[in-house]
């Protein structure tokens, strides 16, 4: 759907009045005379949270965000962005894994295994593209084409075709199929990161063979089928766990697959951490439920239509929430209505005197500037003391979640042209690359490396936007993303 046709729906479901400013109700759109608009929506933290969480939940009768997106003429492909999660995709693991294990796999195989799982459309994606190519090299000069196809190929539910039914096809062997698989759920597999942290770190380094299994032993955690694996695969009690456990050896996959199981009174992974006496702090990272950006479709949505149509106007949204029958929601919008939307915080009380605000409230300020992109806050600073805040010196675990997700999304794919992905970003920000090998195994690298780079305070949007210009890593795709966001494009 264009945007021309998207204005004449809106101008068609728009109430009538509301270009007086007058909703359903007898409700005013206006706030001390002014208008909101769906910008004024996306900045009020607090409204976006509790829209989230009032919205996001699937039901079978009642209605949610999928159907405020369809009322409000959000495009299909479009709403299936909202629903995937940043970490690295199954589609695109698949194809690394097909890089290394099939390179000279040619477009035409390709075109022929995506017409056996009836994904035409997919197909069309392919047709600038020569049969004769190899798929590997298209995807690694164009990594944006596999971007749409993976996010096509992820969402897919039966009985469409998806990226476990193309995995199949392509993979006819049955053992490296296995292998397949054994490497996908090594992207969540607490209990191969657990042993790297023992095999690996000074004070666990030298326990042994024996000394799980007295863990394992203890009636507190009893887990009689690990000790069994362990007799299988033949280890002595003086074996030292960091020359059994190697990483995808046989052992580590067979015990990974029972203490990774989540089962009602039986103890896994993480009470067998504890044991260890690993601190909280570091198993947690092991967690990839834990981990796992959570998938918040309503906030994407309103954050599309901010940049996608700025003009739509708070009324427009509340009578589209209207339509849907989430009288919920609507009361939620409306309560902010009657306190005024843009008001979470009075700018005159909070920026009365820069002399008797202290330090901490002057960067708390900042802060919510960044997540905010508030005008009323940045002005309200630069009148207070010349204080000149910035999206380009907003840090980056800052930026809008739209925005950090793709960011995410593309770095997180290994590229082995150049390897001008998240590893070559840790480099780049100081990690060590022991430190960034093992952030490569956690759900979503980028975000890991980010938040690590952002504890030393140096990891502002304009720094890493030099970092992406750099010569050698030259990720200018990922460097527009900001461009367009630092320039209010996006």
């Amino acid at each position: 759907m264009n945007d021309n046709q998207h204005s004449r729906k809106e101008e068609q479901r728009k109430p009538d009045g509301a270009d007086g400013g007058t909703s359903h109700g007898g409700r005013s759109e206006e706030i001390n005379g002014q208008v909101l608009y769906i910008g004024d929506v996306v900045d009020n933290a607090t409204l976006m949270d509790v829209l989230a969480r009032c919205l996001d939940r699937e039901y079978r009768v009642l209605k949610y965000w999928k159907h405020l997106a369809n009322e409000l003429h959000i495009p299909p492909d479009v709403q299936k962005g909202f629903e995937i999660y940043f970490e690295l995709s199954p589609t695109v693991h698949l194809f690394q894994f097909l890089s290394t294990n099939d390179p000279l796999l040619a477009v035409r195989k390709l075109r022929v295994t995506l017409k056996d799982i009836h994904r035409n459309d997919l197909i069309q994606e392919l047709k600038d593209i020569s049969d004769t190519d190899m798929v590997v090299d298209v995807f690694n000069n164009k990594p944006s084409l596999l971007d749409g196809i993976a996010l096509k190929l992820d969402s897919a539910k039966r009985p469409v075709g998806n990226w476990r039914k193309l995995a199949v096809k392509l993979i006819s062997n049955v053992q490296l199929f296995k292998e397949f698989e054994a490497q996908l759920n090594s992207l969540e597999n607490p209990t191969a990161l657990l042993f790297r942290y023992l095999c690996t770190t000074e004070g666990f380094s030298k326990l042994t063979v024996g000394d799980l299994k007295g863990h394992l032993e203890d009636k507190q955690m009893l887990r009689r089928d690990v000790l069994v694996a362990l007799a299988n695969h033949g280890v002595q009690d003086g074996d030292l766990l960091a020359d059994v456990f190697s990483p995808d050896s046989d052992l580590l996959n067979s015990v990974s697959t029972l203490l990774n199981k989540k089962s009602p009174g039986v103890k896994n992974w993480r009470n067998l951490a504890y044991k260890l006496g690993l601190p909280n702090k570091v198993y947690e990272d092991f967690d990839p439920d834990a981990n796992r950006p959570r998938c918040r479709p309503t906030k994407m949505m309103l954050e599309w239509l901010r940049s996608k149509h700025p003009e739509m106007t708070v009324d427009e949204l509340r009578t589209a929430v209207k339509e849907i029958g989430r009288a919920d929601a609507l009361e939620i919008l409306d309560g902010y209505l009657s306190q005024g939307i843009r008001n979470e915080a009075s700018s005159g009380e909070q920026f009365a005197s820069l002399e008797s605000t202290p330090h901490e409230e002057k960067q708390k300020i900042k802060t919510t500037s960044c997540q905010t992109g508030s005008d009323e806050v940045e002005s309200a600073l630069h009148r207070l003391g010349g204080l000149e805040i910035s999206r380009l010196s907003a840090a980056v675990t800052d930026l809008p979640l739209r925005v950090y997700s793709n960011i995410c999304l593309k770095l997180n794919i290994r590229r082995w042209i150049g390897f001008d992905d998240f590893r070559m970003l840790g480099e780049k920000v100081g990690l060590t690359r022991d430190k960034v090998e093992y952030l490569g195994q956690q759900n979503n690298p980028t975000d890991h490396i980010l938040k690590e780079w952002s504890s030393t305070g140096e990891a502002t949007v304009e720094k890493f936007m030099d970092i992406l210009g750099e010569e050698g890593f030259g990720r200018i795709d990922v460097k527009a993303i900001l461009n367009d966001w630092v320039n209010g494009k996006a």
